[in-house]
C-alpha cells in the first residue's frame, strides 16, 4: 500500500558492520519491522550508498578493514550534511572511556558488544521515535510536524500534506540554516525513488506554502536568493 495509506513510517537503515553474522542478526531485526535496510562491512561501499540514499539511521561499527567508523561520521557531519540522520555505534570498545569518546564526537547512541537483539530494538525505536515529531516554536505560536501522519500543526491548525510535501517540509524544517535546492532535490528523489527536477521542486513548495498559509496566516518556507530555503 501507498505510504499514504498505510499509516506507517519505512526507515531506511544503513548498516556497516564487517562481522557478516552480526551484520545478518542487525538486518533480519530491522527487517522483520518492514524497514529497508542496506549493509556493508567496508567505509567505501558505505560511503557510496550515501551518494545515493538518504538514509534515517546508521548502525556504524568502529574497527572496519579499511578504516575508523568515526571516519564517516566525520564526513556524515562534514560532508554529506545529514543533519537528520541518527547514528548508532555497535562495538566491541566497551570502555566508559569509548562509550564517552563516541558520545563526544556526535552519535546519538552507543552500544557495546555483545548486546542483545531486544536492547538493540528498543534503543533503535526510542531514536526513530524521535524523528517522527519536530516541534518549532515561533513568536507566534507552536509548529509541529508528526511524521507518522504526515500532518501538520500550527496551535489549533491541522494540516493534511502528501508525502512529498511533507517531506520538503520536513527537510527544510529539521534542516539549520538554509538548505540549498540541489541537496533537496536530492532527499527527496531518494526518499520517493522518483525523479524530480528545479520545475517539480518549484511546484512542490508552491502547494505547499498555498496550504500553510490557508489555514496558519504563515507561509513559513522562505527563500534567499544564492542561499537556499529555510523556515521563517
Amino acid at each position: 500500500m501507498p505510504y499514504e495509506e498505510r499509516g506507517l513510517t519505512q526507515w531506511n537503515i544503513l548498516i556497516v558492520e564487517d562481522d557478516k553474522e552480526v551484520a545478518k542478526l542487525i538486518s533480519d531485526l530491522f527487517e522483520n519491522n518492514e524497514w529497508v535496510t542496506k549493509s556493508t562491512g567496508r567505509l567505501k561501499l558505505a560511503k557510496r550508498f550515501l551518494e545515493k540514499m538518504h538514509f534515517d539511521l546508521i548502525c556504524l561499527d568502529l574497527i572496519l578493514p579499511d578504516g575508523n567508523g568515526y571516519e564517516l561520521l566525520k564526513e556524515l557531519q562534514n560532508k554529506y550534511h545529514l543533519h537528520d540522520t541518527k547514528v548508532v555505534v555497535i562495538s566491541k570498545r566497551k570502555s566508559a572511556k569509548d562509550i564517552v569518546e563516541g558520545l563526544e564526537k556526535g552519535v546519538d547512541e552507543y552500544i557495546p558488544k555483545p548486546f542483545t537483539p531486544k536492547e538493540l530494538n528498543l534503543r533503535i525505536r526510542k531514536l526513530l521515535e524521535e524523528k517522527k515529531k519536530h516541534v518549532y516554536e515561533s513568536k507566534n505560536g507552536v509548529l509541529q510536524l508528526d511524521k507518522r501522519t504526515m500532518q501538520v500543526q500550527y496551535d489549533d491548525h491541522k494540516i493534511f500534506l502528501t508525502k512529498t510535501e511533507f517531506l520538503t517540509f520536513e527537510y527544510i524544517f529539521s534542516s539549520e540554516g538554509f538548505v540549498r535546492t540541489e541537496s533537496l532535490i536530492k532527499f527527496l528523489e531518494a526518499k520517493t525513488a522518483k525523479k524530480v527536477d528545479n520545475t517539480a521542486l518549484t511546484t512542490t513548495i508552491k502547494r505547499l506554502r498555498d496550504k500553510l498559509q490557508r489555514k496558519t496566516g504563515k507561509r513559513f518556507v522562505k527563500n534567499k536568493y544564492g542561499l537556499g530555503y529555510y523556515i521563517s
